[in-house]
C-alpha cells in the first residue's frame, strides 16, 4: 500500500514513521525535502492521501487530486477560514461557541484590546501572519499599514476578542472522530506548556491533561454536526468563567506523534486497520510531546525552561515523553536549513 503528502514537515515525518510501522510506503511530492521522505508525484488512484495543511485537502474535495483520503466531506466555505466556522458555530446554539468577532468594516465598535487575525492560514502559496494583539486605534491602523505593506488585502483579515491578558489555557482537543460509529473514535487532551516563540504561535510543548471541561463531548457534538470523519485537532481557550472554541484543523496536525508512541491508533483508523482490540484505545493519557527542533535549538543556545519542564513530567511526573523529530534527526535537520539559507544568500 502506498501513502502521499503534500509536504516534508515534521507532521509528514511522522506520518511516514507511522506508517512505516504499519508497512505503508508514504511519499512526499515536494522536492528536495528536509526530513529524509522519499519523493514521488502521485501515480495510484487507489493509494492513500495524507494531509498537512488545509490548501490540497481542499484540492482533493473538490475533486482535483486522485486517492482515498479523509475526511471524505467537508463543508468548502469551514475549511481554513476561521471567520466563517466561528460565525457557523454562533448560528447552532447546541453547539460551544467561539470568541467574539467583528468585520474588518464593522460599524460596531470595537472592545479593546483585540486581536486582528488573518481569516486563513494561507493565500495562494502565502502564508499569512497569524495576528496582531491591538490595544488601541493607533495599533490597528499600524498594522493595517502592515499588511498593506505586504501586499494582502485588509478583507483577509478581522477583529476578534482577545482574551489572553486573562488568566488562561490554551487546550486542544485531538485524535480521531468518526461521526457514523463512536467507538472508533480515540482522542487526546492536550494543554499548551511552551510556545515557539513569543507572541501569537504554535505550541512547542503540549502535556496531556484531565478532561476537566467536557471537551471531548463538546468536541463530539460539533463534529458530528459535521459529519466528520478523519483526523483533526479543535483548540480551545479556557478561563475562569468561560470554554470558547478557537479553530478547527480537519487534518493531521504538528503533535499527532503522540499517537504513534501510543500504539499508532491514529493511523490504524485513518487506513481502516483498526482492530477491536485498537478501539478500546479511546483515549491517550500522561504524555508529553516536545518539539524536537525547538528542544534541540534551546539546549544549543541554553535556554533551559524546556529542559526544566521536561525532567519535571519525564522524572518527576513519570509521563512518558517523546521528542519528535527526534534530537538526532532534528540537529541534522537544522544544519540542512542553516547550509540552505547561506547558500540562497550568496
Amino acid at each position: 500500500m502506498k501513502a502521499y503528502t503534500f509536504t516534508a514537515s515534521t507532521n509528514a515525518y511522522t506520518l511516514y514513521k507511522a506508517a512505516q510501522a504499519l508497512d505503508i510506503e508514504v511519499f512526499t511530492t515536494e522536492d528536495n525535502p528536509v526530513y529524509p521522505i522519499p519523493h514521488q508525484a502521485p501515480n495510484n488512484e487507489q493509494a492513500w492521501l495524507l494531509f498537512t495543511e488545509e490548501r490540497t485537502l481542499a484540492q482533493a474535495l473538490r475533486g482535483e487530486l486522485q486517492g482515498r483520503f479523509l475526511p471524505q466531506q467537508f463543508p468548502p466555505s469551514l475549511l481554513d477560514d476561521k471567520w466563517a466556522f466561528a460565525t457557523w458555530l454562533a448560528s447552532n446554539q447546541t453547539l460551544t461557541s467561539g470568541l467574539q468577532q467583528w468585520a474588518i468594516n464593522s460599524n460596531h465598535p470595537l472592545v479593546f484590546p483585540c486581536l486582528l487575525k488573518a481569516k486563513h492560514s494561507w493565500q495562494e502559496n502565502v502564508k499569512l501572519p497569524r495576528g496582531w494583539v491591538c490595544r488601541s486605534e493607533q495599533d490597528i491602523q499600524r498594522h493595517l499599514a502592515q499588511i498593506a505593506q505586504m501586499g494582502l488585502s485588509s478583507q483577509a483579515f478581522f477583529f476578534q476578542e482577545w482574551l489572553g491578558d486573562q488568566e488562561h489555557e490554551n487546550i486542544s482537543v485531538c485524535g480521531f472522530h468518526d461521526s457514523r460509529d463512536h467507538a472508533r473514535n480515540t482522542t487526546a487532551i492536550v494543554k499548551r506548556l511552551l510556545s515557539d516563540n513569543k507572541g501569537l504561535s504554535c505550541a512547542a510543548m503540549v502535556e496531556t491533561i484531565p478532561d476537566h471541561w467536557d471537551l471531548r463531548t463538546r468536541t463530539a457534538h460539533i463534529l458530528d454536526a459535521l459529519a466528520f470523519v478523519g483526523p483533526y485537532e479543535l483548540e480551545f481557550m479556557v478561563t475562569n468563567e468561560r470554554v470558547v472554541v478557537l479553530e478547527l484543523n480537519p487534518r493531521f496536525w504538528m503533535q499527532h506523534a503522540i499517537f504513534l508512541v501510543s500504539g499508532n491508533g491514529l493511523l490504524k483508523r485513518y487506513f481502516e486497520l483498526d482492530s477491536t482490540a485498537d478501539q478500546q484505545e479511546q483515549s491517550i493519557k500522561d504524555m508529553v510531546w516536545i518539539d524536537g527542533l525547538y528542544f534541540t535549538k534551546a539546549l544549543l543556545t541554553g535556554h533551559w525552561q524546556v529542559l526544566k519542564l521536561y525532567a519535571q513530567r519525564r522524572l518527576l511526573a513519570k509521563k512518558q515523553t517523546v521528542i519528535w523529530p527526534p534530537v538526532k534527526l532534528a540537529l541534522f535537520t537544522l544544519v540542512h536549513r542553516f547550509l540552505a539559507t547561506r547558500v540562497s544568500q550568496q
